[in-house]
């Protein structure tokens, strides 16, 4: 349901990716070339709590990179209530439903506004987490870093967090990227 792979977006929903990135996991660990206890994990944006949320449900992560990532919905509250109101058209109303030009479905959204790391990181305490975002980021804002940084104080592993002033989500300005 997302870039490439099959199905369509709309049928799918958080819990559908994260048992997804489980079985991928399980997949990659029992290959033969993997070295299955050095095994990390990258997300970026919404994969960033599908990441935290593998790990929190594997033994296998034993370190986790977030990019941009979102902590939880809070962002988007008031625009999910608009959605559920009559004071907007129907046109308004899918246009935000719309991720990355993809139609969610009413499934997908009650299922995002439940996302909340806390529980997920407070489990994650001694696994290494490198967070890396954006000051110009427009998509997930700096509330998200905030939040992961706030949940990770009291962590035993190493927590390395880096704000990139003048990087957007997709980590455009040259200087900062490399």
């Amino acid at each position: 349901g997302c870039g490439d792979s099959e199905g369509e977006f709309c049928d799918i929903t958080p819990e559908d990716h994260l048992s997804d990135a489980l079985v991928a996991l399980e997949h990659l660990a029992s290959l033969p070339f993997i070295n299955a206890t050095q095994i990390g994990i990258l997300g970026r944006s919404f994969g960033g709590p599908i990441a935290v949320q593998t790990a929190a449900q594997s033994s296998l992560i034993k370190s986790i990179v977030l990019w941009c990532p979102m902590f939880n919905g809070d962002q988007w509250r008031d625009q999910w209530q608009l959605v559920h109101s009559n004071t907007i058209d129907d046109a308004s109303k899918e246009e935000m439903m719309m991720v990355e030009g993809q139609m969610g479905s009413i499934q997908f959204f009650d299922s995002f506004f439940k996302i909340d790391l806390s529980d997920a990181l407070k489990s994650l305490h001694a696994i290494p987490l490198l967070h890396l975002h954006g000051e110009s980021d427009t998509r997930i804002n700096m509330h998200h870093a905030d939040a992961f940084q706030q949940s990770r104080e009291t962590s035993s592993a190493r927590s390395l967090f880096r704000r990139l002033p003048q990087t957007d989500h997709e980590f455009t300005h040259r200087t900062e990227r490399q």
